[in-house]
This record gives structure tokens, sequence and C-alpha cells, in this order.
């Protein structure tokens, strides 16, 4: 290779320990990743327990268990794919283009329990505002259930600009946009039903009473960033390919509340864990950083096709999660109430995957 070539600077070592296969740049490369990884989980608040017949729901009661919530969830691994395209769109490989683009399969954490008559007792826990008492509202000859739900995608595109190449690899400087997408989801759902009078009737009716709870929320980075990304051949066959990148731009984060209360009397709006101090659709946009590293080692069965396996890892800050929105305490005219809780957010994980090179 032409040291004298734009873009071209061969270091001393490069002469002291030439490879028997010198690295060499591809005018198209196109990677497709298995991605395995786990993004952080949410912490949510107990919101299913259960009791003996007779005895107390509350949280603080020793026949109390938990069946749902008052742990983190959402955050074990689940499969996804990572592809990313590239282009030099010069002869002396200066200037060139690439793009990736991140996805992971949805995660769901999800409870269903039933009650009936002289069975344990299932029960939705909240705290009294005012006086700290906690106690459990009781599902009746029904059903409880609980849903939180995430999901993840992202991606960049960058400018690339040829820093340093040699026999041994190259090194670049990337700049560009990136965008990140999160959503979070928490659904509490229940419905009793009561008997309506019990004495002298052949069949009984009943009246149903089901409460909603829903909470969600949408999280969009757009941003620039700036960092570096090479390849560097180790051996014969097996090289490194790093990136690093930092994005500063802002997070663009939505919060979606509501609730219901069906009853024979109508429908009302607002439920356990929902109210007119929290209900509705709340908008903020913070600054926010995410950076982001790469790293893979490959093996070139041929010029054109090579196999690796990598990690990756994501950071991002000021994200709101559903589960930090929810208010578990009860007070007349001001709770629950709308928390406004944002906190930091990472995807990890490993990759095994393809690339093509022409």
């Amino acid at each position: 290779m032409d040291p004298s070539r734009p873009g071209s600077g061969a270091a001393a070592a490069d002469t002291l320990v030439p490879p028997s296969r010198p690295f060499r740049p591809e005018r198209l490369w196109i990677a497709g990743d298995f991605y395995f990884a786990a993004g952080q989980g949410t912490l949510l608040p107990p919101l299913v327990t259960t009791a003996p017949t007779g005895q107390s729901v509350a949280l603080n009661q020793p026949t109390t268990t938990t069946l749902f919530g008052g742990e983190r969830k959402l955050q074990y691994a689940r499969p996804g794919l990572r592809a990313t395209a590239g282009i030099w769109l010069t002869e002396d490989y200066r200037f060139g283009l690439d793009t990736t683009l991140m996805f992971l399969a949805d995660r769901s954490s999800e409870f269903t329990g039933s009650a009936t008559p002289g069975g344990p007792i299932l029960a939705q826990p909240i705290t009294i505002g005012g006086t700290g008492l906690q106690v459990g509202v009781p599902v009746i000859s029904g059903t409880l259930s609980a849903r939180a739900h995430t999901a993840v995608i992202g991606g960049d595109a960058n400018f690339r600009y040829g820093l340093t190449t040699s026999d041994l690899g190259r090194l670049d400087l990337l700049v560009g946009y990136r965008y990140v997408n999160l959503r979070d989801t928490v659904d509490v759902e229940s419905r009793s039903q009561f008997v309506a009078n019990p004495i002298g009737l052949s069949t009984v009716p009943t009246l149903d009473f089901a409460v909603s709870d829903h909470f969600r929320t949408l999280n969009q980075f757009h941003g620039a960033q700036v960092g570096l990304g090479g390849t560097h051949r180790l051996f014969d066959r097996l090289t490194l390919t790093t990136k690093g990148t930092v994005a500063i731009g802002v997070n663009i984060s939505d919060v979606t509340i509501s609730g219901q209360t069906f009853t024979v009397a109508g429908v009302n709006n607002g439920g356990l864990l929902t109210g007119n101090n929290n209900i509705g659709s709340f908008r903020e946009n913070q600054f926010a950083v995410v950076p982001e590293g790469t790293l893979k080692l490959g093996w070139d069965f041929t010029d054109r096709f090579r196999v690796n396996a990598g990690y990756s890892f994501l950071y991002w800050t000021k994200v709101r999660r559903a589960a930090d929105q929810i208010d578990t305490t009860t007070q007349a005219g001001s709770r629950p109430a709308f928390r406004n809780y944002d906190t930091d957010y990472w995807v990890q994980g490993w990759t095994v995957g393809l690339d093509l090179r022409w």
C-alpha cells in the first residue's frame, strides 16, 4: 500500500512487523448481526398482593405476599438485530458514509389472578395519604391483572473522514446523527362481581365493578454525534473493529396516564392509581447524552466474507419510564399525583454476525 496516498500514514511498527495479509479497505460493506442484549429494567411498585382469607393484605403484614411488582422487571436479555452498511465515496478512501440500525424484541412481564369467595384474598396495595397506612383493595369474586412492557429501537448515520490508513488498518473520524426510541407501558386492571340480592332469589344477580389504570411513556432522542471508528488486523485473518461515539441532543419524552372505573351507574374518569391530579398527557424536552461503544473480532474466510462476534454498550440519560410515574398513595384532592420522574437507561449485549465487503 502506498504510504504517500492521501489518508495514509504508516507507523514505524508497521515496517517492523509487516502482516502476512495486509489490511485492505473496501469500497462497500454490509454487516448483519444477531443481537442478544439486555436493557435496564424498571422498578415496579407492588401492584398485586395476596393473603389468606381473613388476614390483612397490607404490605407490612407477615401474612401478605407480593405477587407482582415490588422488584425490578424487564431487565433480562432478549434477541434483536444490528445491521450496518457503509460506502467510501472517493477513490482514496478519505470520504465515506455509514449507517447502523438496532432493534430489540419487545419484553413483557405480566400476572393474572382470580379470587373466589372463601379463597385467598387478591388485592391492590395502596397507601392512605396523610396517615401512611398501607391497605389492600381486594378483588371480590373476580380477576386482577398487571402487565409491564418495553421496546427499544435506534440507529445512527455518519459521515466518515479517513484519518490514517496503513497495512495494519485504518482510523476514521465520525460525525453524524443518532436516534433512539424507548416505549414503556404499565397496565393494571381488576374486575369484581358483587351479589346484588342473595336472599329469596333462585337466580342470584351480580353487579360488575371494574377498574383500570394505564401508564405509557415514549422517549425519543435526536442528537448530533461525533466519534472514532477503525479496523485493525491482528493476525493473518483476524481483525478487530471498534467504534465509539458520543451523541448530544434532546430527549422528547411523552407520558400518557389514563384510568377508568366502571359501575352500574356508569363510567367515571380515574381508577385506583389514577385521578384528576395525574391523568393526562405530559411532554417534556430535556438535554440528553447518548454514548455508545462497539467492539468486534472478525475472521476472514475470504477477502469479501467475514464472520464476527462482538459486544455493544449504549447509555442514555434523562428518560422517563412508565413504572416511575406511578403514585400508589391516595389522598382526597391531591393524590395520586403526576411524579414526573426521570432516570438513565442502558442497553448492552453480544453480537454474532456476518460481514460482506466489495
